[in-house]
């Protein structure tokens, strides 16, 4: 239910008292709204604000003072310039109860998921994400007008609609009523329940409304129930009220949100005045194109324009930075734009700080990254933070270390940080192998009086210093003297502060400058947060969960210190920004637009069913139904509009085609809606994978010179310049140590080979008798093979346990297939499928969590379910039926295949063999997760399995091999794989010659390998490169160089007479 705003004008208001500017982005209706607030201010006493300009965020409204000032407006009227946030503040003043910060919120919150009064959220409640969903969905309630009581009566309500859920509906009114407790026993308010207060004071007549003269609302397009509310009564105390609303009435069923505000703002009284603008914004008519087309179903497509519009499409998010950073370079050098008219729009700039930080200071570019600071990105608060967690998780070893070694810690007590002690104690800690606990600390010390470890005497005496320190914080027994006690270790026992004084002069550690200033305000709010005494008794592992909790969810905003400079953007926050140049980057699929889900306490289906009310919020404010997740794609695509339309000369839009993890992503579809505001002309410059480094025209800097140097080197076929240049290049990059270098190892074989006997001898290189499995890991990669088999690195916990759930699944369809199943019945096979999980589930962990190991079982029953309801349909009608399960060629009586000159020895486990035993023939069954066959591997030699199980049955039980084919189990479809033409069934069949060079070709590939293997020869040259590999942060293999490698791989194979 979505009620209209409680006030609306009682009668018609005056001729023009109350104007609403709309029109497409650049008519200018900002210019209108400055001109009425221009005017306006010449009138007024500017000791008495009886006009007010009103903006979304704190950067709009310090952009619009400077504006003012530059037009030549005098007198005091910066505190007329506000945000909607500050103004409800001032004009609904409400001085007691004082308004809880959202430190203290959210240590209210966490204090009441920690007393955890119902037993629905008992197995996660002490999770952080429960917390910020339980928060979230508190500010949610208050921005919908939600009182304690109507939200029980809904949810009683809710409980007769949806039974199975009453348990989480009871569960979620209690917090809420809780909270609300909470904060009225601290004798505080939530932000959000000013205004209910105000208008109950103002109801009771214990105060005098404030009156204003004239309100102009700029920069916004979408409120919160709570903002209407408010609106609503700040423009029923104005004699005049003005706004803007970007807007267009040929879009309207595009931009749903802002039709909503523009009915809104009617109901209010606003009459719409369509904004044509006499000096226009826009100064290429591409851009003005744009706006006024794009998303509209009658747009005609123009001239391409290019020469105000680029399109970049990237290999990755690196390369779409470099791209973007030198442009960046070029409108500034050739162009003479400066830094501060170009601006870097992100939908999310979390997403792509570093990256762009990191690039653009490559590029020695100037940057201002608009965004609020994490503080638990400051390395100040991380050694604070180590420290209480050394004490609240029982000293584990890299909590103690790090704080050690951190930079900020100049001495332990009365002695001087010595770093030579730190190094020996940290080798003791090695040696002795402890990991955590206080007790195994101590245990791993020596006895007095035997001869010590080199590092025992650090060790004893460190760890002596920081048992006295635990023993003694451990005492407090109240917050207050918790913070008094923390604040006196670091300052005075390990001196925190000094180091930050000794660089006070260095802007790189601007960041850290204020960590101690918000350090102290976190404890600050602890303390307010203790049942609002300082007396409250707590004990230090809630203290330390509370501290660490805030540190992670702190934000905090650093002084703007380089004016000229290149700014970056959430389009969100940009959109009263204009600059003559703006790159739009980021813009893949489930990025812009941000891929919206369903909340997870309260779905969808159960919003619809939530019904508002008229009245019962203090106040007498209605109560509105919760908005739908899905409702917020339309607000994604007036973002992507907005974004489009900052530019004033020039726009550039850019993605790349993977991730940062290297996996591939589509371009978002909104690009295919720019690229119809143009004819067909208008298509991205496509920077190939083989080609990351610069061309030669976009040689910025040495670096630039350098890669592309060297890039051509490389890759003569893709960009050979002329040869009078390439000479220029050469002479240039050679200058440089590095360079030549690098230029040495461009025109040399990039192998890592082996050379000692006794390595050479040992198993891991010399088999007897490999598996077919582990003949296809080298083949696909052998540097891979060389970290994971050989060097023993550890895979990620994701690949364990994806690599048991196979093992889990394998167990079940075993023991499956071995006992009677064509007789079951579907029910039957479901009870079938439960018993054998419970049985192999144990002998596989997966170190999961009970809801993620639920999950995980449930997610394996369903896939197991559908795979078998399919499979035993497909067996009814093959003369080829299971008889062999989890088949195994012992290593110790290997067998041996032989064609011509290739003799190997072969062990190895096959999953299935289906045989017809009429027709004395067999199929090699190969269960996969999600993988299906792809007759390229056969041809790459990446794909043995198949091949030399078949030759080894075929020999072992003296049965005719007419195929190989993988059960994708995931999807449940028929078989892929290869087959003899004289099988029935299959489409994919081959000749008798083809199908026996098949075999003989996979023979002779597993016989190359492995002398390849013996030899030490680890190519980074792999036949397949896996997009998720576990290795890649060691990887030598530059992706960009893969389809050259292919390329190679293919010559060499046909050389060879593959």
């Amino acid at each position: 239910m979505t009620a209209a705003p409680r006030i609306k004008a009682k009668a018609p208001p005056a001729s023009g008292s109350r104007q609403l500017f709309v029109g497409p982005a650049g008519c200018g209706k900002s210019e209108k709204l400055l001109q009425l607030f221009e005017e306006r201010l010449a009138l007024e006493n500017p000791l008495d604000p009886l006009s007010y300009f009103i903006v979304a965020s704190q950067e709009h409204a310090e952009r619009v003072i400077k504006i003012l000032i530059l037009r030549g407006s005098a007198g005091f009227f910066s505190n007329r310039i506000t945000t909607l946030d500050d103004l409800i503040e001032k004009a609904f003043e409400v001085p007691n109860p004082p308004a809880a910060s959202n430190l203290t919120k959210i240590a209210i919150v966490r204090r009441l998921l920690a007393e955890n009064s119902s037993t629905y959220f008992e197995a996660i409640h002490d999770k952080p994400g429960f917390l910020n969903l339980i928060l979230n969905l508190i500010t949610e309630l208050k921005d919908h007008c939600w009182s304690a009581e109507n939200l029980r009566k809904e949810m009683a309500r809710l409980k007769k609609l949806e039974p199975d859920s009453a348990l989480k509906y009871e569960a979620l009114a209690d917090i809420y009523e809780r909270y609300n407790a909470a904060l009225r026993q601290l004798g505080l308010r939530d932000r959000r329940d000013t205004l209910g207060i105000y208008l109950e004071q103002k109801k009771a007549k214990n105060l005098k409304p404030l009156s204003f003269h004239t309100l102009c609302f700029d920069g916004f397009f979408d409120f919160t129930p709570l903002q209407k509310e408010c609106v609503a009564e700040l423009v029923a105390l104005s004699q005049k009220s003005a706004a803007a609303l970007t807007w267009d009435l040929s879009r309207a069923g595009v931009f749903e949100p802002v039709s909503v505000t523009q009915k809104m703002f009617i109901e209010m009284g606003f009459v719409p005045v369509a904004t044509e603008s006499a000096l226009p914004r826009f100064f290429v008519p591409g851009l003005e194109h744009i706006s006024r087309n794009l998303f509209s179903a009658s747009s005609v497509p123009v001239a391409c324009a290019e020469e105000v519009i680029d399109w970049f499409e990237a290999p990755d998010p690196e390369t779409e930075a470099e791209m973007i950073a030198r442009r960046i370079l070029t409108f500034i050098s050739e162009k003479q734009f400066r830094p501060s008219q170009i601006a870097i729009l992100c939908r999310s700039v979390r997403a792509h700080r570093a990256l762009f930080e990191a690039v653009l200071r490559r590029f020695d570019i100037p940057f201002h990254v608009h965004e609020r600071e994490r503080l638990s990105e400051s390395e100040w608060i991380q050694t604070a933070a180590r420290l209480v967690r050394l004490f609240r998780e029982d000293w584990k070893k890299d909590d103690f270390l790090g704080f050690l070694r951190s930079s900020f810690v100049l001495r332990f007590g009365a002695a001087a940080k010595d770093e030579r002690a730190l190094h020996a104690f940290e080798g003791w800690c090695w040696r002795k192998g402890v990991r955590a606990g206080a007790g195994s600390w101590k245990t791993a010390l020596e006895p007095e009086n035997q001869k010590p470890d080199p590092g025992e005497a650090a060790a004893r005496e460190l760890l002596n210093v920081f048992s006295v320190l635990e023993t003694e914080w451990r005492k407090a027994q109240t917050t207050g003297a918790w913070t008094v006690f923390f604040k006196r270790i670091l300052y005075r026992d390990f001196g925190m502060l000094e180091c930050l004084q000794e660089q006070s002069g260095d802007a790189g550690f601007q960041h850290e400058f204020h960590a101690p200033a918000r350090f102290e305000k976190i404890l600050d709010e602890m303390e307010r947060a203790s049942d609002g005494q300082k007396s409250a008794q707590t004990g230090f592992d809630q203290f330390a969960d509370d501290f660490l909790r805030l540190v992670d969810l702190d934000l905090f905003s650093l002084p703007y210190l380089n004016q000229n400079a290149v700014q970056i953007y959430d389009v969100s926050l940009a959109r009263q920004k204009e600059y003559d140049v703006v790159f739009v980057a980021g813009l893949a699929e489930k990025e812009f637009p941000q891929m919206v889900r369903e909340e997870a306490l309260l779905s969808d289906w159960e919003r619809r069913l939530i019904r508002g009310s008229e009245s019962g919020s203090a106040g007498g404010l209605p109560s509105y139904g919760l908005p739908e997740r899905k409702a917020r794609q339309q607000l994604e695509k007036y973002l992507f509009y907005l974004a489009m339309t900052r530019a004033r000369r020039h726009l550039c839009v850019s993605h790349a085609r993977r991730d940062s993890e290297g996996k591939p992503v589509l371009r978002s579809f909104y690009l295919e809606e720019l690229a119809a505001c143009f004819q067909k002309g208008f298509k991205p410059f496509i920077k190939k994978d083989t080609q990351p480094y610069p061309l030669p025209e976009e040689i910025r800097t040495r670096q630039d010179l350098r890669l592309s140097t060297i890039g051509i080197l490389f890759n003569p076929w893709e960009c050979l310049p002329e040869e009078s240049f390439l000479k220029v290049l050469l002479d240039e990059a050679w200058q440089e140590p590095a360079a030549r270098v690098s230029l040495r190892k461009a025109l040399g074989e990039d192998m890592a080979k082996l050379v000692s006997g006794q390595i050479l001898e040992r198993p891991p290189f010399h088999l007897s008798a490999p598996s077919p499995t582990r003949l296809e890991s080298f083949a696909r990669c052998s540097y891979r093979y060389f970290a994971e088999r050989i060097l023993k690195l550890q895979v990620t916990e994701e690949d364990t346990r994806a690599r048991n759930q196979g093992s889990i699944m394998h167990g079940v369809l075993e023991d499956f297939f071995k006992s009677p199943w064509r007789s079951l019945k579907e029910e039957e096979v479901e009870l079938r499928i439960d018993e054998l999980l419970k049985t192999w589930a144990p002998q596989y962990p997966l170190d999961l969590g009970p809801y993620q190991k639920d999950l995980a079982l449930f997610e394996m029953k369903t896939i197991l379910s559908r795979f078998l309801k399919h499979e035993l349909e497909r067996l009814q009608n093959t003369p080829f039926q299971p008889r062999h399960f989890e088949y195994e060629i012992p290593k110790d009586q290997p067998i041996t295949l032989e064609s011509g000159n290739v003799r190997i020895k072969l062990q190895g486990k096959i999953d299935r063999i289906d045989v017809d035993e009429a027709g004395g023939s067999f199929v090699i069954s190969d269960y996969k997760r999600s993988k299906n066959f792809k007759k390229s591997e056969l041809e790459k030699g990446t794909s043995l399995q198949l091949p030399l199980y078949l030759l080894a049955v075929a020999k072992i039980l003296n049965l005719k091999p007419l195929g190989g084919q993988l059960l994708n189990l995931k999807e449940a479809k028929s078989p892929t794989g290869f087959y003899h033409q004289s099988i029935e069934g299959p489409r994919d069949k081959m000749s008798d010659g083809e199908f026996n060079q098949v075999l003989d070709r996979a023979l002779r590939f597993s016989a190359r390998y492995l002398d390849e293997l013996e030899q030490g020869k680890i190519a980074v040259a792999p036949r397949d490169c896996a997009d998720n590999c576990s290795f890649s942060p060691l990887c030598r293999i530059e992706k960009w160089k893969l389809p050259e490698i292919a390329e190679k791989i293919r010559a060499e194979d046909k050389k060879l007479g593959f």
